[in-house]
């Protein structure tokens, strides 16, 4: 059985990730994930991110917290850090960019 290209840059991308520090095996939603420092933060605070792989690509996410109103309740959201395509050499890497306080 033969691999097309675009299965192939996908496998190297999903071979990649345990370098740039991703969880494995993925959660049950087949997200992986990782725990990153906020930098200059004092106590120390950390955020986890969250890599969703789809067919063709990818997508870094981390969750924010949207503090309750007096109309709305706190509500939790996960938003989008970088995304690439797995055949676009162009792409950026899935290393999660530092988070600042």
């Amino acid at each position: 059985m033969k691999m097309t290209p675009a299965k192939k840059a996908k496998a190297d991308f999903l071979a990649s990730l345990p370098s740039l520090g991703w969880t494995q095996p993925p959660d049950r939603f087949g997200h992986y994930k990782m725990t990153v420092l906020v930098e200059g933060s004092n106590p120390v605070r950390s955020k986890v991110a969250r890599l969703k792989i789809q067919s063709n690509s990818w997508r870094v996410e981390h969750e924010i917290t949207i503090p309750a109103t007096q109309y709305s309740p706190a509500e939790k959201r996960w938003v989008c850090l970088r995304h690439g395509y797995f055949n676009d050499p162009k792409a950026p890497s899935a290393k999660v960019p530092a988070f600042k306080a």
